[in-house]
């Protein structure tokens, strides 16, 4: 694994300008449910429609069929269909469809979350007394622990700092194996110049207590738990 990651370093090192890892911000859009704004990530494509998965807390006054807003980052608003919301965990699925060419997540089978591998949170913060406006963030941590079960789906705990609004926004990774990592001749369309990374869950919220306080831990829910949860769709 440690060689793994040097060459992946050296890689990054000898072609500094050619590499960016702001692929993440592309994925994540804004959802306009009936509330302040949520986020969701783009997860799939076919033909003209795009598929985008969201908080169900973010969407809960909606009914399945009703239209709903979406910002993607270009700034244009699509109008698209609130097509699911699920009964076992915090999750919704919707479809939009634009002439527009849009990256979606990237989603490997054999990467999962686990104890210790670090991660960055993306996603759409509501305004604060401090920030006036929404704006997209980026935070860095490590995953605290995966649990076997838990509340409306919420697994994955991590330690990325969080803000109010950013639920439905994507946790992701770089692999050391390489995945994802373009170089010099990759064909177009392949996210070239850029390092692709890796979804692997879909932020939630922060773990608060009945008492009050939050202990700085946030939870999310496992990609592949959605993706399973609405295989009968997608």
């Amino acid at each position: 694994t440690f060689n793994l990651f040097l060459k992946k370093f050296e890689l990054i090192k000898r072609y500094p300008m050619n590499f960016n890892s702001d692929i993440g911000d592309f994925i994540v859009v804004k959802v306009f449910g009936s509330g302040s704004p949520g986020n969701g990530v783009l997860i799939a494509q076919k033909n003209e429609y795009y598929y985008v998965f969201t908080a169900r807390h973010v969407v809960e006054d909606l009914l399945e069929g009703d239209d709903i807003e979406v910002q993607t980052l270009d700034g244009k608003y699509h109008i698209g269909k609130l097509l699911k919301k699920s009964i076992n965990y915090d999750s919704a699925l919707i479809k939009f469809k634009s002439k527009d060419y849009y990256y979606t997540a990237f989603i490997r089978p054999d990467v999962t979350p686990y104890k210790g591998l670090a991660v960055e949170l993306v996603g759409y913060s509501l305004p604060s007394n401090a920030v006036e406006q929404i704006s997209l963030r980026k935070t860095f941590g490590t995953i605290t622990g995966v649990l076997d079960e838990n509340k409306d789906g919420y697994v994955v705990l991590y330690s990325n700092a969080s803000n109010i609004g950013m639920s439905g926004g994507g946790v992701f990774t770089y692999p050391l194996d390489g995945a994802g990592l373009r170089q010099d001749g990759a064909k177009p369309g392949s996210c070239h110049g850029f390092l692709t990374p890796t979804l692997i869950a879909m932020h939630g919220r922060a773990e608060e207590y009945p008492s009050g306080g939050k202990s700085g831990v946030n939870l999310g829910i496992s990609i592949h738990d959605i993706l399973f949860e609405f295989k009968s769709i997608l």
